[in-house]
């Protein structure tokens, strides 16, 4: 009897480590987020590189460098959005205090898009959509980022 309740104990204690082990961590999280962000700038924007947490690439200028700072993140959305040429656009949000930081002296911003809007036209910084079902796949690691960065009182279960 005390070999059997032993194996199930042991059993059961394998299982809870394995389930730990597969639910990624915060540092895992944004180095996922960053490697798929690299592989979908868009030209002339080009990777710079990644380090705790901050995703660095530069602009269209090819000088400024403007770094995304993954610990950050408060809120995603993702919708469609009527652009100006009457044509429905699917559009990635990222909000959180100092998102984005540039060197070229700029002030921060407080949000990250998948389009920018300059001269009076869209321009894309990410093709999320070239990689089949990697939009929802960030959707997903940036809903699992957000538990990580925003976390629970002590108190609420949720």
């Amino acid at each position: 009897m005390k070999k059997t309740f032993f194996l199930l104990v042991l059993f059961l204690f394998t299982i809870q480590i394995n389930a730990q082990e597969n639910t990624a961590t915060k540092e895992e999280t944004m180095e996922w987020i960053a490697g798929k962000f690299k592989d979908i700038l868009v030209s002339p924007r080009k990777f710079h590189s990644y380090n705790s947490g901050v995703f660095t690439y530069y602009g269209t200028d090819g000088k400024t460098l403007i770094m995304l700072d993954l610990k950050n993140v408060s809120n995603v959305k993702d919708f469609y959005m009527l652009d100006y040429k009457l044509a429905d656009k699917r559009m990635l949000i990222l909000e959180g205090k100092n998102l984005v930081n540039f060197t070229d002296g700029s002030p921060s911003e407080d949000y990250f898009q998948e389009w920018e809007q300059e001269e009076g036209y869209d321009k894309q910084i990410l093709d999320i959509d070239k990689v089949t079902g990697l939009r929802g796949r960030l959707i997903k690691s940036f809903t699992r980022l957000l538990e990580l960065n925003i976390g629970k009182k002590d108190n609420e279960k949720f």
